[in-house]
């Protein structure tokens, strides 16, 4: 037998006993109480959830005690989301700002005022019969037309922000909701009708190829129960007069262009009289674009994982709850976190297993997903293809290669052609499924392209931001992406990434990351020497933003390719771009990675010899060279450094001053660090004098006029070196050799320039001012130093230079012992 379910707080028991015994009395209606139907011997918890699960209405009773509890929400919000009758009775004085919104647009009879009143309408409601004149009725927010009563069955979930911007927007204004179908456009517009605050009614107008403009003042006369016969302009006055009132028209995308003449005027006088009025849309209407638009934002994962909970039980049995309960999170995923798509889903677990659901949702096949994708975005397709032409379509398949969001300039590079080919008369595919049928046509001016692209953010497939267009991530699955527009997109980021690397802009080229990404992936799918190109001139983005992991990743992925058939060049300079990653990596066992450049090198050096490339090879060479000294901090640091040396004058057999004079100088300075490492393990004063005479030979070119801080560089080297060789010959001469140096780096190395190496030019030239026995010049470098180490963070450093100037300042006659700084 059916019976009411009887939603209360325990507490409030002995008051809900004579209401239910009055009113089964006066109907002869089962009213389903746990305190009166549960009997000791039976389990509490499942009783409950049967008489639940098995109503045919709900009786809620609200109550000071009542709302708010977890318990009764769940309860009633069951009976909601089950399509199943629900009244109202209200027994105290509970505050109505402490009642939950969904409860705003369903009358309550309120028991406090006149309880025998109350009572009889009660049994009138429940028995369908006339309510009486007079009955003591609440209703805190009267609904005025078709608002569906599906949009508020379940919680709306993962739309907080969305809500708050609409209400925020809505003050006497028109607003717009634009989005692709089943998004959840109505469902936001219904949430705002029960939660804005600022009303305390609404109009809800469903727009059809049939509904006209002037039902939104007939509808606003049953509002206030005006005669039929008031004027629009009397209309006006008294919703003025009234104020705090919201109009909804739904559906927008409906109305024909004719029709929205007649709407958009209603909707100014509505707004010049102060109404709010909300418009959802699947296109955004040209005749609004002053108006504030809103597109709702794709829902968050653990939103949408609930939004399966919900509605799973609403739709299934309980006993399938627990099953999609574990794979709530599964199915949100699988179904692109979209409402309508994880509706459809668990409809289908009526009748197919969790499994094959979740396969349909990942490959878009079965012919329920397929109808919810037609009518989700193959009708606003195909709407938008009659409205604009095919060059929309046709911009959408190209631009749907984009990853990540696009510039207005990449849309040129990548939609607009030269002439049509062959396959424009195509779509492009999804997982292997034709695409919805329209027809795109190729766009070949730059005035089409414009039009195109307004139409997309018009009808949602792309979201522009002011600055970036991004493509609706469902609508690029299904419609798909024409494999011919890899290619312009490749040459399009390849050519901005090295744009941005010669600018050193990495911040600039950091938003293209996603793109970047795609275009190294079809790369690696066409052609690796493309990739190989791509992973060049972003190497210097990856390391700039931390992304390690990723550039060495890439690096390894191409190599992986080299076989006997690669070409040699490619080879070697494949091998030389993983070696340079792996010096550069900051993550990782270091000793390890020095030793992979070391083989990358080494096999680069199989192709890269002195015959076939000579420039190369020195390049080669000097990289080998540099990787060894790396490795001598960890281990064989003579060894490592004896094969350091070697490499260097091997690349200085053809990094000539004649032949490549700035890389020359680079070796030479390569050269001089690693003798003056070696000079502190052997030949002390043999290693010291190489390492001079390689830093002077760097200087030839290394000059203030062609690389200033590269000649800075190599003057701090030298004055280290000739301080060292102090100690072991010619001390004062060589001393005042150091300081020279030291102030000749301190040209290029200002505060301004370089902070830190300004830093450790003063400290170094400090020391060989201490050393020459002129303290006051000593402390005065190490102050500067102290200065700006602290400035940059350096904050070890910038306290051992106070306590050198403690010491020096105290009369001690030496500071803390310390090497001086090289670099």
């Amino acid at each position: 037998m059916s019976h009411i379910f009887v939603s209360h707080a325990s507490l409030d028991d002995e008051l809900v006993t004579p209401i239910h015994d009055e009113v089964e009395a006066a109907t002869g209606l089962n009213l389903w109480v746990d305190h009166k139907d549960i009997v000791p011997a039976e389990n509490y918890r499942d009783r409950l959830h049967a008489a639940l699960r098995e109503c045919s209405a709900g009786l809620l009773v609200l109550s000071r005690r009542s709302v708010g509890r977890p318990e009764i929400d769940s309860e009633w919000n069951y009976i909601l989301s089950m399509e199943r009758p629900l009244y109202i009775v209200k027994i105290d004085d509970v505050p109505l700002a402490d009642i939950n919104p969904r409860l705003s647009i369903i009358q309550w009879i309120d028991l406090t005022r006149d309880r025998a009143a109350g009572i009889a309408a009660l049994v009138a409601a429940l028995t369908g019969g006339d309510v009486p004149a007079g009955a003591p009725i609440i209703l805190s927010r009267r609904i005025t037309g078709d608002m569906p009563a599906r949009l508020t069955r379940i919680p709306m979930r993962g739309r907080d922000d969305d809500l708050r911007r609409v209400i925020d927007a809505l003050s006497g204004s028109i607003v717009q909701i634009t989005g692709t179908g089943g998004l959840g456009k109505s469902r936001l517009a219904a949430e705002v009708v029960l939660q804005h605050g600022g009303i305390d009614g609404a109009i809800w107008h469903t727009v059809s190829d049939v509904s006209r403009a002037d039902s939104i003042a007939e509808l606003l006369r049953s509002h206030y129960d005006l005669p039929a016969e008031t004027e629009w302009r009397d209309l006006l006055k008294h919703v003025k007069a009234r104020g705090r009132l919201l109009v909804v028209v739904d559906n927008g995308e409906s109305a024909s262009p004719d029709a929205r003449a007649a709407y958009v005027k209603f909707m100014r006088d509505l707004e010049a009289a102060n109404v709010g009025v909300l418009l959802t849309s699947r296109n955004a209407w040209d005749e609004l674009d002053d108006e504030r638009e809103i597109h709702p934002s794709r829902i968050d994962s653990d939103p949408a994982a609930q939004i399966v909970r919900d509605m799973a039980a609403a739709i299934l049995p309980e006993d399938r709850q627990g099953e999609i309960d574990a794979q709530a999170d599964a199915i949100a995923e699988a179904a692109r976190r979209h409402p309508e798509l994880i509706e459809v889903a668990i409809k289908q677990m009526k009748k197919l297993p969790l499994e094959q659901v979740l396969a349909n949702l990942r490959e878009f096949s079965g012919r329920k997903i397929d109808e919810a994708l037609d009518e989700m975005l193959g009708v606003s397709l195909r709407q938008m293809t009659d409205e604009a032409g095919g060059a929309p379509a046709w911009a959408l398949n190209r631009l749907n290669v984009t990853r990540g969001g696009f510039t207005y300039t990449a849309a040129q590079a990548i939609a607009l052609v030269a002439a049509p080919t062959p396959a424009d008369a195509d779509i492009g595919t999804r997982n292997g499924v034709s695409g919805p049928e329209v027809a795109p046509t190729a766009i070949t001016h730059e005035s089409d392209l414009q039009d195109a692209l307004a139409a997309l953010v018009s009808w949602s497939f792309l979201i522009f931001d002011g600055r970036r267009y991004t493509v609706d991530a469902l609508a690029a699955e299904y419609v798909g992406e024409d494999e011919s527009a890899h290619r312009p997109h490749y040459d399009f980021y390849l050519a901005l990434a090295e744009e941005h690397d010669e600018r050193q802009d990495y911040l600039g080229l950091d938003v293209e990351s996603a793109n970047l990404e795609a275009a190294f992936e079809w790369a690696m799918r066409e052609d690796t020497e493309d990739a190989y190109w791509l992973a060049n001139a972003a190497s210097n983005l990856l390391f700039n933003r931390g992304r390690f992991t990723q550039i060495l990743s890439w690096d390894e992925r191409i190599v992986a390719t080299l076989d006997a058939n690669t070409n040699q060049t490619f080879w070697a300079n494949a091998q030389i771009s993983l070696g340079v990653d792996l010096m550069s990596l900051p993550i990782g066992d270091r000793r390890e990675n020095l030793r992979r450049a070391v083989t990358a090198y080494e096999e680069a050096l199989r192709f890269h010899t002195p015959e076939a490339a000579p420039l190369d090879y020195a390049m080669t060479q000097n990289n080998l060279g540099t990787a060894y000294s790396d490795l001598a901090a960890l281990e064989d640091r003579a060894g490592n450094l004896r094969q350091a040396v070697a490499a260097y004058e091997q690349a200085l057999r053809f990094y000539t001053p004649e032949a490549a004079p700035l890389a020359y100088a680079t070796t030479q300075n390569n050269l001089g660090n690693a003798y003056r490492d070696l000079a502190a393990l052997e030949d002390r004063a043999g290693n010291l004098r190489q390492a001079v005479d390689a830093f002077e030979q760097a200087l030839r070119f290394r000059t203030p006029e062609t690389a200033p801080l590269a000649y800075a560089t190599t003057q701090n080297n030298l004055g280290y070196a000739y301080a060292n060789l102090a100690g072991v010959e010619d001390r004062a001469a060589n001393l005042q050799r150091a300081v020279t140096a030291y102030e000749q780096a301190l040209r290029f190395r200002t505060p301004e320039a370089a902070p830190l190496d300004y830093a450790m030019t003063q400290r170094n030239l400090g020391i060989a001012h201490e050393d020459l026995g002129d303290l006051p010049a000593a402390v005065a470098c190490w102050r500067e130093a102290e200065r700006y180490y602290r400035q940059m963070g350096a904050v070890e450093d910038a306290d051992l230079m106070l306590r050198w100037i403690a010491d020096a300042e105290g009369g001690e006659d030496e500071g803390e012992e310390t090497p001086p700084d090289a670099g």
